[in-house]
């Protein structure tokens, strides 16, 4: 199962008491060796434009263009007040999860 994961999910996850040095090692860690990084092809005023009708904050357009372009089912976010959930589904299907709700899904499988 491939998700896109917001980069709020990540570092909230991580800096709860962790010194920044560990913050640093943990994160090059997951990107080199548990996370693909898929580099956007489009210029982020483009991505803006594109993607503006998706969220409600227009600095967060770039992470549904990243999880549509990368053709996964699932974005995590914690910020789900800065995204149009039923929009992205109906027109993207990409369906928008916190890492809880995420986690209660996997369970129930």
């Amino acid at each position: 199962m491939r998700i896109f994961i917001d980069s709020d999910v990540v570092i909230s996850s991580l800096i709860s008491s962790i010194s920044l040095k560990e913050l640093r090692a943990v994160v090059e860690m997951l990107v080199k060796n548990r996370f693909e990084v898929f580099p956007l092809t489009k210029e982020l005023g483009e991505i803006k434009e594109e993607y503006v009708q998706y969220v409600t904050d227009i600095n967060d357009a770039h992470i549904v263009a990243g999880a549509y372009s990368t053709k996964v089912k699932y974005l995590i976010s914690y910020n789900l007040k800065h995204f149009k959930k039923d929009k992205m589904k109906n027109e993207l299907g990409l369906i928008l999860l916190t890492p809880a709700l995420f986690l209660q899904y996997l369970r129930s499988q």
